[in-house]
């Protein structure tokens, strides 16, 4: 084998590893809850079933005391958060890139210690609501 050969699988190997730890590096408790939402959407889309509850626990498990804010989908109102969900804990965060998948009709709230959250999801015609937290 020639050393460029080499040289280029050495350097996709390298990138191979550093997409995989860049999910885990940069992700904090609610891009982890907006993962789980999501991959729960798809595998409901992909079904016959009308209704799917997913489970979600915080980056450092669930013996802390947390809190879990799925905000409305639809016009934010100024000072206001909205668009997003929210954790917030030691590891808490925010983000609003499931809201590509799910629509949320109400703010949903939950605090949580010593348990783990379900997020229930439904089918509402073509699209995926986020219909309780708890």
């Amino acid at each position: 084998m020639g050393s460029r050969f080499i040289t280029r699988l050495a350097l996709l190997s390298l990138l191979v590893l550093l997409t995989g730890c860049v999910e885990t590096t940069f992700e904090d408790s609610g891009t982890k809850l907006a993962r789980v939402i999501v991959r729960g959407a798809k595998r409901l889309r992909a079904s016959s079933a009308t209704e799917l509850v997913v489970r979600y626990e915080p980056m450092h498990g669930i013996d802390q005391e947390y809190e879990v804010n799925i905000f409305h989908t639809g016009p934010q109102k100024p000072g206001t958060p909205g668009n997003v969900v929210e954790v917030r804990c030691e590891t808490g965060g925010y983000t609003s890139w499931h809201q590509r998948y799910v629509f949320v009709p109400r703010d949903l709230h939950v605090s949580k210690f010593r348990h783990d959250t379900t997020v229930t999801l439904r089918k509402v015609g073509d699209r995926i609501d986020v219909v309780a937290v708890h």
